[in-house]
């Protein structure tokens, strides 16, 4: 369940979310924290989320489900998916276009782990590998990878940390996907959102 600070969606002049439903590959790397590879993700492999598609959403995003919250900066709009769809997670385009391609998204995804015994390795296993770094009160792993996509010089840059249940565990990952001419613009945005997150 989700709730945000206003009543009726908002669109945004600049910037726009989108929620996603279990988006596309997570980015797996070794333990350094930063790697050169010419494998990085871009938005649109990253996400199915577009501009100006779903439900919107703004302001303080609080999740009953995942007991965590935190603030979409000002102006900032979320898209997300169709009405009544669940929560997996969100993207963040810090330009209006529909060239995914090319632009900068910050992606926010839960997932809830099912292991059976044939898997291949689950998340706790995927995300063991990084640089641990505080996010609120929880320590979460950092990994970066620079690299090319389709002749795009691009920074792949996401913070995972497992959110503990009594009898089964979700992950929480936010991942930061921009070109390296704009990722100073998309650094400020995800501090903002690492250093707004809450957890119960």
């Amino acid at each position: 369940m989700w709730h945000h600070d206003t009543m009726k969606p908002k669109t945004s002049l600049s910037f726009v979310i989108a929620m996603t439903a279990l988006t596309a590959s997570t980015v797996r790397t070794s333990a350094a924290q930063q790697q050169h590879d010419s494998h990085v993700l871009s938005c649109a492999s990253e996400t199915l989320a577009r501009p100006h598609q779903g439900v919107s959403y703004h302001g303080i995003f609080t999740s009953s489900d995942y007991r965590f919250s935190l603030t979409i900066p000002r102006g900032i709009t979320g898209w997300g998916a169709a009405p009544g769809a669940p929560f997996h997670g969100f993207a963040i385009f810090l330009h209006d276009t529909d060239n995914a391609a090319h632009a900068s998204c910050i992606i926010l995804r839960v997932e809830h782990e099912v292991r059976l015994p044939d898997d291949s390795p689950s998340n706790s296993e995927l995300v063991s590998a990084g640089v641990p770094v505080t996010v609120g009160n929880r320590v979460a792993l950092k990994r970066k990878v620079i690299g090319s996509n389709k002749g795009v010089p691009l920074e792949n840059t996401s913070i995972s940390l497992e959110l503990p249940r009594e009898s089964y565990r979700d992950f929480l990952e936010i991942t930061m996907v921009t070109p390296l001419s704009d990722r100073h613009r998309a650094e400020r945005l995800l501090r903002a959102l690492i250093s707004s997150l809450k957890f119960d």
